[in-house]
């Protein structure tokens, strides 16, 4: 058939950005999925994914959940299908494990003509990462029946998008940048790049040097699992003893949330014979339970759990409990991961972190997932820079975000060996995400890093840490100093096209009592983000701004009475996406407008002008 339009999203600049292709989710074990409902507002309009699949039915979103899970089961990584609230796709989140809606977000919507999809890559500043929005426009099939277009092959490259892999010039890959008819799977290539980003699949902790694919070489289950099925092909067995009084046992399989595997779980005696058996092909219902009230006691029985299906639904990750006890459902209620007061709460107590690679790649090198047990608990973590080619130095990019509906107010600081704290750049600092960066740190040296939390909270998260050899630079960026005499600084930013934005507000006195104020108002003079941090601090935003002019002003308040204190601060900007020009080859849409500012104090005006930096884009910021 002719070659028609492509599925690309956009091309993004050459330059390292927080949001292009390229640059890997954290946490790919733990990465979750969910269907916006109609009326979710994306970019200000109303999905309707629901409506725009109806006429295929239920399989259309099997077909979606096949095109992620092809690349899941090929590498390093899990996608876990839960609910989504509705939040508008701009919606400020954790870096992942949002517990309103998936890490990955699905929607649809009337899309120009030339676009099949739109999809955001990962990026380090807001939940807009990974979403794809469906051309609601567009005529879609299961099959490619017709002339339509094969709903499976358009995800099967809008999946590796949210993934971050970006486009080929290959035509058997399913990055190829035009559609060419309906694909079946991933080419070579395509498996090379997604475990490029995410590496092999690994085996679980409970493989053993021999594995646990027999009775003889099952695990001694004692606690519930993490486990993996890292193929088709791959068992699992655990071995349990029943006491000697006891009403019954459950065997909970959870995989919903964590996985789109499929498995079937058996139970077996002594002799290796079966006495239940339970298993699912849905990968939308993949919890499985099995209550058994004729086990006898003090005896010795297996589960064995693989795959029910011999496809790619028969790969990825679960929990495996077993009760002495019968229950009606399976508890899927996540407690604290570790509640230690004290153990790592200084620098000599630091815990050491295993590193994940030994030279600078596109994997992150560090990956913890722990809890803050009290208000006043901290983590400290010794981590160790790899090498960098040809001894290059390196920059330190490390995250902390709340998991589920734990939102601590993370926050991280960097200390070197001798305890000394060091400076760093805050990238995001909102929502309970917290991102910031360290330029130039020197290869195969120890550093150390505190978390805690700015409220006190008690509750889980987690934490990555990821060294390369091109640090993160804003587009936009600028700078001010208010005073009693210049209390509030004003200018114009003009949005070419629509796209959300992060906005980055620091003051640096810290030994001011005050508060900065950065107030964006749209041509009707209506507030569409406010963003304020205080003296020393640094806080972070994302807004959707259409294309239009608007009003950017920054300001100072002090709770003092009397006059206000001199402060500096730093402003600024990145346009994360850019949906309605998804087909340019550049992005030269970024915001940008004339250079002059106005300066207005308490009671009367005056002007002033505002420092500015220009982008490697050509494009100024106000």
């Amino acid at each position: 058939m002719p070659r028609s339009r492509p599925l690309r999203l956009e091309l993004l600049e050459d330059r390292s950005v927080p949001a292009t292709f390229g640059n890997p989710w954290p946490d790919g074990m733990h990465l979750t999925l969910s269907f916006a409902p109609d009326g979710t507002v994306i970019d200000g309009a109303s999905s309707n994914l629901d409506q725009s699949l109806s006429a295929l039915g239920s399989a259309a979103k099997l077909e979606i959940l096949r095109a992620f899970q092809s690349w899941a089961a090929n590498s390093n990584l899990n996608i876990g299908l839960v609910a989504d609230g509705g939040q508008n796709f701009s919606s400020g989140a954790a870096i992942q494990s949002d517990s309103r809606f998936g890490d990955i977000r699905i929607g649809a919507s009337a899309l120009p003509g030339d676009v099949l999809a739109v999809t955001a890559p990962f990026n380090l500043f807001s939940s807009y990462s990974g979403n794809v929005v469906l051309n609601s426009t567009g005529v879609f099939s299961i099959g490619g029946k017709n002339g339509t277009r094969d709903l499976f092959t358009v995800f099967l490259q809008e999946s590796g998008h949210s993934f971050s892999v970006g486009n080929s010039p290959d035509t058997s890959s399913a990055m190829y940048e035009y559609y060419l008819g309906t694909r079946t799977g991933l080419s070579a290539g395509d498996i090379a790049s997604i475990q490029n980003l995410y590496g092999v699949r690994q085996n679980d902790g409970y493989e053993g040097s021999a594995g646990n694919g027999t009775l003889s070489s099952a695990w001694r289950y004692s606690e519930p699992v993490e486990a993996d099925l890292t193929r088709t092909t791959d068992v699992d067995c655990y071995r349990f003893t029943t006491p000697l009084l006891f009403s019954g046992t459950t065997i909970s399989l959870q995989a919903a949330g964590l996985s789109l595997l499929t498995a079937k779980v058996q139970v077996l005696d002594a002799d290796g014979k079966v006495v239940a058996t339970a298993s699912t092909t849905d990968p939308t219902k993949n919890d499985l339970t099995l209550q058994l009230s004729n086990l006898k006691g003090n005896s010795t029985y297996y589960v064995r759990v693989s795959g029910a299906r011999n496809d790619v639904f028969g790969v990825g990750s679960y929990r495996l409990s077993i009760a002495n006890g019968l229950v009606n459902t399976v508890d899927n209620t996540v407690g604290l991961l570790s509640s230690e007061l004290g153990l790592n709460d200084t620098l000599s107590k630091a815990t050491a972190l295993v590193q994940q690679t030994v030279t600078s790649t596109a994997q992150y090198d560090y990956v913890v997932r722990a809890s803050l047990a009290a208000s006043a608990d901290l983590d400290f973590y010794h981590i160790r820079t790899p090498s960098a080619p040809g001894g290059a130095a390196l920059n330190m990019v490390a995250l902390a975000w709340g998991l589920g509906a734990s939102q601590i107010d993370s926050r991280i600081e960097v200390y070197d060996t001798g305890g000394n704290r060091i400076a760093t750049e805050v990238l995001t600092n909102n929502e309970g995400a917290f991102v910031l960066q360290l330029r130039n740190v020197n290869p195969n040296t120890d550093y150390f890093l505190r978390v805690g939390s700015d409220s006190n909270r008690i509750g889980n998260y987690e934490v990555a840490v990821d060294f390369n050899t091109t640090p993160i630079d804003f587009s936009m960026s600028g700078t001010g100093t208010l005073s009693n005499t210049c209390a509030q600084q004003t200018a114009k930013l003009n949005v070419q096209m629509s796209q959300q934005m992060h906005f980055v507000l620091k003051a640096n006195q810290s030994d001011a009592d005050a508060t900065v104020i950065m107030t964006i108002r749209d041509s009707a003079n209506r507030v569409v983000c406010q963003l304020s941090t205080q003296a020393g601090d640094t806080q972070s935003a994302d807004v959707f701004l259409a294309d239009g002019t608007y009003t950017v002003t920054v300001s100072i308040v002090s709770s003092k009475p009397g006059p206000l204190p001199t402060l500096s601060y730093q402003l600024a900007a990145f346009g994360i996406t850019d949906p309605v020009g998804a087909q340019q080859s550049d992005t030269t849409s970024a915001p940008e407008g004339g250079s002059s500012t106005s300066c207005e104090p308490p009671s009367q005006g005056s002007s002033s002008s505002w420092s500015s930096t220009s982008s490697s884009d050509g494009s100024n910021w106000f």
